[in-house]
């Protein structure tokens, strides 16, 4: 069964990619667009990618939101982009793949992307983002 549940990526690289293949194995959320600064393409694989400074005009609704920006150098970029749609009042869902083992005795904060094939164990705490 599909949800109507709403979500947009923040980014549209190469881990963004790997964001989409997760939500789509899981049938939890509906990829509404990718969200990026600066965009050279209108769609990215299948899914339409937004101007950052238009999704923050026509965005009403606090929807849900997963960072799909790396972080090959440094994590600052993701940070800051958590800590902005946080304070703007979006979700951040841990999107957990069905492929994979989290234990019921970790502990995962918001804004989570746990892979396929990754294995938390017990008594792990996961930070938000």
């Amino acid at each position: 069964m599909r949800t109507n549940k709403k979500i947009f990526i923040i980014g549209s690289g190469g881990h963004a990619k790997t964001c989409i293949d997760v939500i789509e194995t899981l049938n939890k959320f509906k990829i509404s667009s990718l969200i990026d600064k600066n965009i050279s393409a209108k769609r990215f694989l299948t899914y339409k990618i937004i101007k950052e400074s238009d999704f923050e005009k026509f965005s009403k609704e606090k929807a849900n939101i997963l960072i799909g920006i790396g972080q090959i150098k440094n994590s600052k970029l993701r940070e800051n982009k958590f800590i902005k749609y946080k304070r703007l009042g979006y979700n951040f869902p841990n999107i957990i793949s069905k492929f994979a083992y989290v234990s019921r005795h970790a502990f995962l904060k918001e804004g989570n992307l746990v892979c396929h094939g990754a294995v938390i164990n017990a008594s792990v705490v996961v930070g938000s983002n």
